[in-house]
C-alpha cells in the first residue's frame, strides 16, 4: 500500500508545535546562578521543517528579544500576518527568515536583556513563532514557549531590592557650636538596590522640610547618587545645657516604606543620613576687674593722688562663660564712657580677656571726700542674643590732702 504522511495527526488536527519548534535558554553565567538587570539570556530556538520540500521558515519573537547576529528580515506575506497577529495580540517584535531543506533542523539563537520589571516579576516568559507555509499552500503558525525564573520558583532571578542610602555631612565643620551659630548641611542620596526609584520624599524635621517642604527626588536609577543640596540650622538655646556640653543629633530620613512596581509593592529599604555637632555648655559669663595703673616695673605713683593728677586705671574684662560673648562694651561714668560712648572690647571667646586703660583727673572735690570711688561694668550678648554682664567693678583711691 502507500503511506501518505501529512502535517495532520490521525484526528486531524494540526501536528504538535513541539515537533516544529522548540525554545530553552542558557543558564547564568553569575556564581549564584541568578539573573541580574542588564545580563544577557541566550535563547537556542530549533525548528524543524517537516515537510519534504525546501521550506522558508519566518520566526517571530516578542518586543525586546533579538535573534542573534542577524538581520531582521522576511517577505510581505508573512509580515504582513505577523503585522495582523500583532494587531489583535500586542505581540510583535523581530523577525528572521530561514530556508530549510525538507526535514531539515536547524537552531539559532536569539538574546534578551533583563530588565527591572522582570526581577520583581520574578520570571520573562518568552514566546517565538515559526511560519511556514503547508502542504495546502498555507501559512501555518508554530509557537514555543520558554520561561526564565523556574516558573513560580523564581529562584533564577536576583532578588527585587528597593534601597536607598542617605548621607548628611556638616559643611565646615567646627569642633563645638554655641547658640546661634549656623550649622549647614549637605544631604545627598545613594540608590544602592536594583530598582530605579521614582517620586520619593526625603524629609529633615529639625530644618523644617517635612510635608509639602520635603525634598522630592523624581527618579534615581541604581547606582546614581543624587545631591539633595543644602540646608542651614541656627543652633538654639534650647540645644545646649547649663551643666555640660551636649550634642546635636539631626537626621534625614525617606517618607516612603514601599514603592509600587507595576502591579507590585515592594518594600523600600532606607538607611537614614545622620550627622552630629558639639554644642558648648550654655553657661555665659563675663568677669570684670579694676584697677589702678601703678607701673608694672613699680615706677608708677606709689602714694596718694592730689588736685591735678591723673589717676591712671586698667580694666580687665573676661570672658569665664562656656560660649562666645559678642558686643562687649564698658561703661564708666566716672570718665563719661556711657551710652554711644562706652569703650568697646569686641568678641572673646570662652577663656579670652581684654583690658582697656582709662584716665580721670582728681579734682578738689576728690581731695575733701578724701577718695575717689570708680566703678565699671561690662556688658554684651551671645550668638543667640541672650544678654550677658559684669559688674560693677569698684576701685578706691586716696586722695592727698589738701594744702591751704
Amino acid at each position: 500500500g502507500t503511506l501518505t504522511v501529512t502535517d495532520k495527526d490521525k484526528d486531524n488536527k494540526p501536528v504538535d508545535d513541539g515537533l516544529v519548534i522548540t525554545k530553552e535558554h542558557t543558564p547564568s553565567v553569575n556564581d549564584d546562578g541568578k539573573f541580574r538587570v542588564g545580563d544577557i539570556v541566550t535563547f537556542q530556538i530549533t525548528v524543524t521543517n517537516i515537510y519534504k520540500d525546501a521550506k522558508d521558515v519566518t520566526l517571530t519573537e516578542i518586543p525586546g528579544v533579538e535573534f542573534a547576529g542577524m538581520a531582521d528580515s522576511g517577505n510581505a506575506v508573512t509580515k504582513f500576518f505577523s503585522g495582523v497577529k500583532a494587531f489583535f495580540t500586542g505581540e510583535k517584535g523581530e523577525t528572521h527568515t530561514i530556508n530549510l531543506a525538507g526535514g531539515e533542523t536547524r537552531t539559532v539563537e536569539a538574546t534578551y536583556v533583563i530588565t527591572e520589571a522582570d526581577i520583581v516579576k520574578g520570571s520573562f516568559t518568552n514566546t517565538v513563532f515559526a511560519t511556514m507555509t503547508d502542504s495546502e499552500g498555507k501559512d501555518r503558525e508554530y509557537k514555543a514557549t520558554d520561561t526564565v525564573g523556574n516558573g513560580t520558583d523564581k529562584t533564577e532571578f536576583e532578588k527585587p531590592d528597593a534601597h536607598i542610602t542617605l548621607t548628611k555631612t556638616v559643611v565646615d565643620q567646627k569642633n563645638v557650636y554655641e547658640p546661634g551659630d549656623t550649622v549647614t548641611y549637605q544631604i545627598k542620596a545613594v540608590n544602592n538596590g536594583n530598582l530605579t526609584l521614582e517620586n520619593i520624599h526625603v524629609e529633615d524635621e529639625l530644618v523644617g522640610k517635612t510635608g509639602d517642604n520635603a525634598w522630592t527626588i523624581d527618579q534615581i536609577a541604581p547606582g546614581e547618587t543624587k545631591d539633595l543640596g543644602t540646608v542651614t540650622y541656627t543652633v538654639k538655646d534650647t540645644d545646649a545645657s547649663e551643666e555640660q556640653s551636649s550634642t546635636l543629633t539631626n537626621t534625614a530620613s525617606v517618607f516612603e516604606k514601599n514603592i509600587t512596581y507595576g502591579e507590585t509593592i515592594v518594600p523600600l529599604t532606607c538607611v537614614d543620613g545622620t550627622a552630629r555637632v558639639s554644642i558648648a555648655q550654655n553657661n555665659p559669663s563675663l568677669a570684670i576687674i579694676k584697677e589702678v595703673n601703678r607701673g608694672e616695673d613699680g615706677n608708677g605713683k606709689a602714694g596718694d593722688f592730689a588736685v591735678g593728677e591723673e589717676i591712671p586705671y586698667t580694666i580687665t574684662v573676661t570672658n569665664n562663660g562656656s560660649v562666645t560673648v559678642n558686643n562687649i562694651t564698658v561703661e564708666d561714668t566716672l570718665v563719661g564712657a556711657v551710652g554711644d560712648n562706652a569703650i568697646s572690647v569686641g568678641t572673646l571667646a570662652p577663656g579670652a580677656f581684654e583690658t582697656v586703660e582709662v584716665t580721670y583727673e582728681v579734682t578738689e572735690a576728690d581731695v575733701i571726700a578724701g577718695s575717689v570711688v570708680n566703678t565699671a561694668a561690662a556688658s554684651g550678648t551671645t550668638a543667640a542674643g541672650e544678654p550677658v554682664s559684669a559688674g560693677p567693678a569698684e576701685c578706691t583711691v586716696r586722695t592727698a590732702a589738701l594744702n591751704t
